[in-house]
């Protein structure tokens, strides 16, 4: 071979040489414009699941609340009355926590399963985002163009993470009313994260991004990387040889099918299907009807037995409608009722010195949150209720149990302070006091 043919095979050996180890040292392509979005709104919904869980179960607690306040309530008022009044009021209360039953037990597994969803979630989003900040961070300075994370256009690299903005950074606070999300994440799966490769993407030849490359001269050095690396959670598999990398398909995971696959996109999936929200319900007192007080079993049995004399067992098959039809009379007028029956519960006053207090004023329940301050107040005219009732024993001046009638006036002298408790004229002219309707509450009933 002439030295002027061996120099040209030579020159073309290391043109060839130089072609493959370009080939093979330009990497992949950045990471789609198109999965950076869908990844990072992903991550972006799971960062509210936290919030929407605490939202609804602080709405349940509210609800309980105020359920709890208004039988305190209409519980004080029952003991501040005697007779038939005390009685009919003690059915509709009846009717009441029938209509606005407790949900703390349904409560209680709803907190569990979504500490779990609030788990499952922030952890899912936890990997995300490292995952686009860690691409977002291997780009190349100086504006060459070179890295693993396309920005928005698809033109250009994303140049560290102090450019990705969301993807789930930003925890919202718990205490800002959210509502559970289901778009990202829905009944079936993740209905965006397809095994579609996104068109709008920076390419290998400007990216030179090895990160997302398994060929046999960019994986460890000049070796080719073993096994089946993966980054967010399998759903980015890396190429073997030299082919592109490729996506799982993440749009139905019922079944655990993509447990292998995708452990914790799985793990948000089931979380948030096993999270069960309990109903929430109005439970305005203020709202009720006498059909609320008619349609109640409990309510009816007890009217029976309180007002009807009934003994043994209830059978509301015989005795309902005829219940149905006295309460429909003794209630009336329907017009009314929330004023007859509702409002003077609801909107008692009553002095400080219930509630433990110092000083002469009073307490308007209406605008009183306080339950343990309900509760305080509750006892107090329990023991007067009490008190009165064994007065009546010692003097003999009560009616007897089964008696639905009126309580008749106490023979013995009553004082201010026992006359000034009461807000209604059968109450106390019961008592044995005068009733002036035209005179300040506190000051309507006198000796």
């Amino acid at each position: 071979m002439s030295t002027k043919h061996l120099i040209r095979t030579l020159l073309a050996a290391v043109a060839l040489l130089a072609k493959l180890q370009e080939g093979e040292a330009t990497g992949a392509n950045a990471l789609p414009a198109e999965q950076h979005t869908q990844l990072c709104a992903v991550a972006e919904e799971m960062a509210t699941v936290a919030p929407a869980v605490a939202t609804h179960a602080k709405q349940i607690l509210n609800q309980e609340a105020e359920r709890v306040r208004t039988s305190l309530k209409l519980r004080i008022y029952i003991q501040q009355q005697t007779g038939r009044r005390a009685l009919l009021t003690t059915t509709l209360e009846a009717a009441y926590n029938n209509k606005c039953k407790t949900f703390l037990d349904k409560l209680r597994t709803e907190v569990t399963s979504g500490a779990k969803e609030v788990d499952a979630a922030a952890y899912l989003a936890g990997r995300i985002g490292e995952a686009i900040d860690f691409l977002a961070d291997i780009h190349e300075s100086g504006g060459s163009g070179a890295g693993c994370l396309s920005a928005a256009d698809g033109r250009k690299v994303v140049e560290g993470r102090n450019a990705v903005k969301t993807c789930g950074k930003e925890r919202k606070a718990t205490t800002t009313a959210t509502a559970m999300p289901a778009t990202e994440l829905n009944s079936e799966g993740f209905p965006k994260l397809n095994s579609t490769v996104g068109r709008s993407k920076v390419v290998h030849g400007t990216a030179f991004c090895h990160m997302l490359s398994k060929s046999t001269k960019t994986g460890i050095n000049d070796e080719a990387v073993i096994g089946n690396p993966t980054i967010v959670d399998v759903y980015v598999k890396l190429p073997a040889i030299t082919s592109p990398f490729t996506l799982e398909d993440l749009t139905d995971i019922r079944s655990n099918k993509k447990q292998t696959q995708a452990p914790h996109f799985t793990a948000a999936f089931n979380a948030k299907t096993a999270y069960k929200q309990v109903a929430t319900m109005a439970c305005d007192a203020s709202a009720m009807i006498i059909n609320d007080i008619k349609n109640s079993a409990e309510a009816r049995e007890l009217f029976w037995r309180l007002l009807q004399n009934g003994t043994g067992k209830y059978a509301d098959s015989k005795a309902g409608d005829q219940v149905k039809r006295e309460i429909e009379t003794v209630f009336q007028p329907a017009t009314n009722f929330a004023k007859t029956w509702l409002e003077p519960a609801l909107k008692n006053k009553v002095p400080k010195e219930a509630a433990g207090e110092e000083g002469s004023g009073q307490i308007e329940l209406e605008n009183e949150d306080d339950i343990d301050k309900l509760r305080r107040i509750l006892n107090y005219y329990t023991g007067l209720a009490i008190k009165r009732e064994l007065t009546e024993e010692a003097t003999g001046t009560g009616s007897k149990p089964a008696c639905t009638s009126e309580a008749k006036p106490s023979k013995k002298t009553p004082t201010k302070e026992d006359c000034k408790e009461h807000r209604e004229k059968d109450a106390c002219q019961n008592a044995g006091c005068k009733f002036d309707k035209d005179k300040p509450d506190g000051e309507k009933s006198f000796p």
